[in-house]
């Protein structure tokens, strides 16, 4: 094992052994975006958590204006970033990770856009991670590590 490798699957057991709950904000189930960034620093700033951001409603410009205010958010209280289904906003961002659905890039193209430090994974059971091995899944109503077995409940802010 390298020791990019063995680094990133100590970060993978550091995140997935400290946060209690991970947590799915879609930007479109809230009113303004204002509101949307209150109910993320209210969560954060209670509970060690993982966030994952949809803001698949807005204009890239927007996604990621957003996405930088809720990742600074995240850093203050040390919470996990991934976004959802967009690894060259996740890239953009400096976010922790993605998370891949079937209609998005391939884990590999991922791997190509975002480097070897970010967090890959995917949503559901259906992605080919044959070329390019997945650090989590969320399935189910977990995120669980696919680097040691722990399961982390998911919901919807």
């Amino acid at each position: 094992m390298s020791m990019k490798n063995a680094i990133k699957q100590n970060l993978i057991r550091y995140h997935f052994t400290t946060k209690k709950s991970c947590v799915e904000v879609v930007a479109s189930d809230f009113s303004s975006t204002d509101e949307l960034l209150n109910k993320v620093a209210e969560l954060v700033a209670s509970e060690q958590v993982i966030i994952v951001f949809d803001g698949s409603m807005y204009s890239d410009s927007t996604f990621v204006e957003v996405g930088e205010k809720i990742r600074l958010i995240c850093g203050e209280y040390n919470s996990i970033l991934l976004i959802k289904s967009r690894a060259d906003i996740a890239y953009l961002l400096s976010a922790d990770g993605v998370c891949l659905g079937r209609d998005d890039f391939s884990p590999l193209q991922a791997h190509e856009i975002v480097g070897e430090k970010f967090l890959i994974g995917q949503i559901g059971d259906d992605l080919d991670s044959s070329k390019y091995p997945l650090d989590f899944k969320i399935s189910n109503g977990f995120l669980s590590s696919l680097v040691i077995d722990n399961k982390i409940p998911v919901r919807k802010l």
